[in-house]
């Protein structure tokens, strides 16, 4: 598997659950806001948050740390958000 396929089938999922853990256990915002901010569908929140979706398993105690200081940042471009997080996980040799 290339790095981008497994980014793409392990790491994004684990990264987008975990900001959706922290928005919504930790910071206390609403599925429809966390969805606003990672710029998916609530659906995919609820999916996230129920664990359906995104073995955080995969992400070492750095990275967590590191959403988890994105995610209180108050940053709302998700898109920005998750491609930070996912050229960091790389550089930590997570892919």
């Amino acid at each position: 598997m290339l790095p981008c396929e497994k980014a793409h089938w392990t790491l994004i999922p684990a990264i987008r659950r975990e900001f959706a853990k922290v928005y919504i256990e930790e910071i206390g915002l609403s599925q429809k806001e966390a969805a606003k901010r990672l710029c998916i569908s609530e659906a995919a929140i609820s999916h996230y948050v129920k664990g359906k979706r995104g073995n955080t398993s995969v992400l070492n105690k750095k990275t967590k740390k590191y959403i988890k200081k994105l995610a209180r940042s108050g940053a709302k471009n998700g898109e920005k958000l998750i491609c930070t997080t996912c050229k960091f996980a790389i550089k930590q040799n997570l892919c």
